[in-house]
């Protein structure tokens, strides 16, 4: 069982007086991920990208990160988790996408896919439950619970992600 660890809070940041060290190791996260991004955004476009204005557009949609991602280091997700997840919440939003890829040519929904999809679905689920039990036994239940309730959060931190054109401009600039 491997678990997903992401990069952890070095370097020395200046904290208040009253911040508790699971504070102070979160804004040095975020302070590091800034840093990091301004390195690979600056090397993606050719030129310097200031750390204010890069703090200033992409600040509260890293904070939101990294907060997600230390809540996964707390549950302990795992690599296996991690993968039957993203390919459940990957699955969940086809049908809604074949129909609209499907009407403005008025074509149909070639027949079998929701089935088809349904069935992948159902795969995963199973694959997941079964790693579950053989992992926690009992208690397995209970920890679907846990990872079905991180959907709500991996939806908001996927629309935070999308709504920031510091991430996606770039990309499309070199495309």
């Amino acid at each position: 069982m491997q678990l997903i660890t992401g990069g952890g809070g070095g370097g020395s940041g200046s904290g208040g007086g009253s911040v508790s060290s699971s504070e102070q190791a979160q804004k040095e996260e975020i302070r590091d991920s800034l840093l990091h991004l301004q390195f690979y955004l600056g090397r993606l476009l050719g030129r310097e990208v200031e750390y204010t204005q890069l703090q200033r557009e992409s600040g509260d949609m890293l904070r939101q990160l990294v907060a997600f991602i230390r809540h996964l280091r707390d549950i302990r997700l795992t690599v296996e988790e991690y993968v039957a997840l993203k390919v459940l919440i990957m699955l969940q939003d086809c049908p809604e996408l074949l129909a609209a890829a499907a009407a403005p040519g008025g074509k149909a929904v070639p027949e079998g896919a929701t089935q088809q999809l349904r069935a992948y679905q159902q795969k995963y689920m199973n694959a997941l439950m079964q790693y579950l039990v053989r992992v926690y036994n009992r208690d397995a239940e209970q920890r679907l619970h846990v990872l079905f309730s991180l959907n709500p959060q991996i939806k908001q931190v996927a629309s935070k992600f999308l709504e920031n054109k510091m991430f996606y401009v770039p990309f499309l600039l070199n495309s």
